[in-house]
C-alpha cells in the first residue's frame, strides 16, 4: 500500500485542491464595508458604498447642537454653517485650514452678513489662531473678504468679493 501525501504532513492532491477552491468561492459571503450588510450574489458587481447618504448625520448633529443651552442662537447658526462646510469639504491637515477658511468666507459671505454672524466668524478665527492654525495676516484677509462683500449686483456679478486664494497661506513681512 502506497502512503498518501494527503493529510496533515503533505499538500492535498490536485483534484482535492481544485474542489476546495471552487467550494470556497461558492460558499464565501461578502459584506459591505460601510454598512456591514451581506452582499447578495446578484449585487456583487454593484458597490453601494459609493452611494453614501450621510445627510442624516448632519441633521442629527444639528439637532443635538440645538439642545445646547449655554450657546447663543447666532453661535449655533454659525456652528451649523461651519460644520456643514467642513462635512462637504474635508479638511485633512492643519495646513489646509487657512485655505478652507478663505473658501468658506468666499462662499458664505452673503449668508454670514445677512444672519449677522460676523462676530462669530471672528471668534472662530481667533480660536484657530490660539491653536496656531491661522496667523494674524490670514485672519485679516478672511475678514476683509466678509467686510468687503456687497450684496448689490453689477453686471450680473457680486461686487466686492475677494479671491484671497494664494494669499491666505503666505505670511507677508513688512
Amino acid at each position: 500500500a502506497r502512503a498518501s501525501k494527503r493529510g496533515r504532513y503533505g499538500p492535498p492532491e490536485p483534484t482535492e485542491r481544485r474542489n476546495t477552491r471552487q467550494r470556497g468561492f461558492k460558499m464565501r459571503e461578502y459584506y459591505r464595508s460601510q454598512t456591514c450588510l451581506r452582499i447578495d450574489k446578484d449585487d456583487l458587481d454593484y458597490d453601494s458604498d459609493d452611494d453614501v447618504d450621510d445627510e442624516w448625520q448632519v441633521q442629527r448633529a444639528e439637532e443635538l447642537m440645538d439642545e445646547f443651552v449655554d450657546v447663543t442662537s447666532n453661535e449655533k447658526a454659525f456652528m451649523k454653517l461651519w460644520n456643514r462646510f467642513v462635512h462637504r469639504h474635508a479638511i485633512l491637515a492643519d495646513f489646509h485650514i487657512p485655505e478652507a477658511c478663505t473658501v468658506f468666507a468666499n462662499h458664505h459671505a452673503a449668508e454670514l452678513r445677512n444672519l449677522g454672524l460676523r462676530d462669530e466668524l471672528l471668534f472662530h478665527l481667533f480660536a484657530l489662531w490660539e491653536f496656531n492654525l491661522l496667523d494674524s495676516e490670514q485672519i485679516l484677509v478672511i475678514m476683509a473678504i466678509l467686510d468687503d462683500f456687497k450684496d448689490d449686483f453689477k453686471g450680473g456679478k457680486k461686487s466686492g468679493g475677494h479671491s484671497a486664494k494664494g494669499r491666505a497661506g503666505v505670511k507677508h513681512e513688512s
